[in-house]
């Protein structure tokens, strides 16, 4: 499996199933808060907030992609998609609120995307996650969790890799803060990449750390 961060809560996962290359973006943004990548193109394209430009530019991706935007149960490509409802808690404008926690399972690896999340997870939304891998995680305030509350949240859930994103970063227009409140809370082992390939093998067994992704 590889991570690619485009910025916010989009990401590009690409993997291999049998001999077909299989890629996911999650999140495309609004061209008023960045620039994609262009010809952008996926496989599978979730949407957290479907009413919100942080999480809703389906425009950006490449038409023929499988679109999922609801909680439910989906197999797409050989990808199992786990999403479940995270409510959030601004509730103007209608619809502003409603958000999707997304996890896949990839190459044997529970990855966990919890979209524009605001709030703290409920012991039911944790035990219908299960046990998480990979992590990503919004970090940087304003209309998501900030760093204290999304290191407590990482504290619960115990990922083996942590993921930040929805933070500052260069050629973003977005109300956020810098990612390093985040890792100084967290006080972990932190990677700096510009592309993440990983194997199950590879994961820590016995700590959680930080990829630390530069925008592609």
């Amino acid at each position: 499996m590889t991570i690619q961060f485009l910025g916010v809560s989009c990401f590009k996962i690409t993997t291999k199933i049998g001999n077909d290359e299989v890629t996911i973006v999650t999140d495309p943004y609004s061209d008023k808060v960045g620039k994609l990548p262009r010809n952008l193109a996926a496989d599978i394209v979730t949407l957290s907030r479907r009413s919100h430009e942080h999480h809703n530019n389906l425009e950006a991706v490449a038409e023929g992609a499988f679109v999922v935007e609801h909680p439910g149960e989906y197999e797409v490509k050989g990808i199992p998609i786990y999403g479940i409802p995270a409510t959030h808690e601004k509730p103007e404008p209608k619809d502003y609120h409603k958000n999707t926690i997304f996890q896949f399972t990839i190459d044997d690896m529970r990855v966990t995307h919890l979209g524009g999340l605001d709030k703290p997870l409920t012991d039911e939304q944790l035990a219908q996650l299960g046990e998480v891998d990979v992590l990503m995680i919004p970090v940087g305030g304003g209309d998501v969790l900030a760093a204290q509350a999304a290191a407590d949240l990482v504290a619960r859930m115990e990922p083996r890799v942590v993921i930040p994103m929805h933070h500052k970063m260069k050629d973003l227009t977005l109300s956020a803060g810098g990612v390093e409140p985040f890792v100084k809370e967290l006080g972990t082992k932190a990677i700096e990449t510009d592309k993440w390939k990983v194997l199950k093998k590879d994961l820590p067994q016995d700590e959680t750390f930080i990829v630390l992704l530069s925008k592609s």
